[in-house]
């Protein structure tokens, strides 16, 4: 009986830490960063609390793995859905399993109707799945294009990546127009693992997890979705400040002085009311960004953001630091800003090295002198780790004297601020806030610089 109970016991033990280490695992494949110490902590955890009690093991739980309230989000709706019933869990299971035989026939019939000269054309996943969305009549007129373009005379199966260059056009405009997401759905080799990927994409898809992940560790294939956010993010913002600005410019308001002068030939009865309309300032920005080796991702995605504001600002002048100033010429944007970050960092001479503050400061009062003033807000982009430490923060300070104000977007982690005596030393001088993710960085402009 003691060795049967015993059995029990270690079995027990095992499912528990079987679930932990998939639960982590998901975690870990929706964006939260988890060590192999922290997931002996989380099991440690465990021991100490009610294993009955689901609130007192999602307190456990997340009091080791979760680093931040961003991450917390995601935590919430993963636990959510992983510590459900087996009852649940089969129906979900089952649910995604029919999602992936529903989209291998979307696929399958996308490449029956869509052929040049009988051979499927070359399409990605995303776009076989955009076509089945699409109406019948929109569908029926791309057949057609291909019937037509198959039978032209002198036509050629070399023509194919021409037609297949068209059709993807025209898909992609139809995806752009209708704002068309496909639910990337993957297999892993767990049928539960995957059913859950697929329901937490769902309710908080790939897009939401960039926005709140830590710009430092956007993985190289996710660059392309997170440029895209980028763009998505920034236009909204600007499209909202230049409403709100021509809301202002709309609200009159009497201007009594002009009023009264021009209705003395009434015998100062207001007639003819004169009005005067609130003047807008846009800000002008200096952004100073720090492109070392540890800060050049978050300034690419940064000046990428900004970018997109650049119509609801006066002027916009960008520099890049590390051991020496570099500015930027900012007339080639117009070839695309994702183009224009590509060759920011070729064409630089100071990307990719260490960080010298202090020097970068006095290479902007000795070469730029003229490049700061009283309408200038300053934007600084650093982790606030530099040479000279002391010298630049009085040069920042005598900067901050001359602008309208300084704000520093500071992405080390806040609860490393306490143990960098650099933070505290620049945050006299200027307006710092926590800055390492999309998130973050919207709320900073919205709230902060468009209030």
């Amino acid at each position: 009986m003691c060795a049967s109970l015993n059995t029990n016991m270690e079995h027990s033990e095992n499912l528990i830490e079987v679930s932990l280490l998939r639960f982590i695992n998901l975690l870990r494949l929706r964006g939260i960063r988890i060590s192999s110490a922290e997931t002996l902590d989380a099991l440690s955890a465990l021991t100490h609390v009610d294993i009955r009690d689901r609130d007192e093991v999602k307190a456990g739980l997340s009091g080791t793995l979760v680093k931040d309230a961003d991450q917390m989000e995601v935590f919430e709706l993963a636990f959510n859905n992983f510590f459900i019933p087996q009852s649940e869990r089969k129906e979900l299971t089952e649910k995604h399993q029919q999602q992936v035989e529903q989209q291998a026939e979307q696929i399958e019939k996308a490449q029956t109707d869509l052929q040049f000269q009988d051979e499927g054309l070359e399409l990605n996943k995303e776009d076989n799945l955009a076509y089945n969305e699409m109406s019948s009549e929109e569908q029926a007129r791309l057949q057609e294009f291909l019937k037509q373009t198959s039978q032209g005379k002198k036509v050629d199966n070399k023509f194919k990546p021409i037609v297949e260059s068209l059709v993807k056009g025209h898909i992609e405009r139809w995806k752009n127009n209708s704002g068309f997401k496909s639910i990337e759905i993957e297999t892993s080799g767990d049928q539960y693992l995957d059913a859950l990927m697929s329901e937490l994409m769902e309710k908080h898809p790939p897009e939401a997890s960039l926005i709140h992940q830590d710009m430092g560790n956007i993985k190289d294939e996710d660059l392309p979705q997170m440029n895209q956010v980028i763009r998505r993010l920034s236009k909204k913002l600007a499209t909202k400040i230049s409403r709100r600005y021509e809301s202002a410019k709309r609200s009159r308001h009497v201007d009594i002085r002009k009023t009264i002068r021009a209705n003395l030939r009434y015998g100062g009865i207001p007639i003819d009311l004169k009005y005067r309309q609130k003047k807008i300032k846009k800000p002008e920005l200096l952004l100073l960004c720090d492109v070392s080796g540890s800060m050049a991702r978050y300034s690419t995605f940064s000046i990428l953001f900004i970018a997109g504001l650049w119509s609801v600002v006066r002027r916009v002048q960008l520099f890049l630091f590390s051991e020496d100033l570099e500015r930027v010429d900012l007339t080639h944007t117009a070839e695309g800003m994702e183009k224009f970050a590509q060759q920011l960092q070729q064409g630089s001479m100071v990307w990719g090295k260490g960080t010298n503050l202090n020097r970068a400061l006095s290479q902007l009062n000795n070469k730029f002198p003229t490049a700061v003033g009283g309408n200038t807000v300053v934007i600084i982009i650093s982790d606030t780790r530099t040479l000279q430490p002391g010298s630049a923060a009085n040069k920042l300070k005598k900067i901050s004297q001359q602008v309208k104000e300084v704000i520093w977007l500071n992405p080390l982690p806040g609860e490393q601020w306490p143990k960098n005596k650099t933070v505290s030393l620049f945050k006299r001088h200027s307006q710092m806030h926590l800055c390492n993710t999309l998130a973050q960085l919207e709320a900073v402009f919205k709230n902060k610089l468009f209030s």
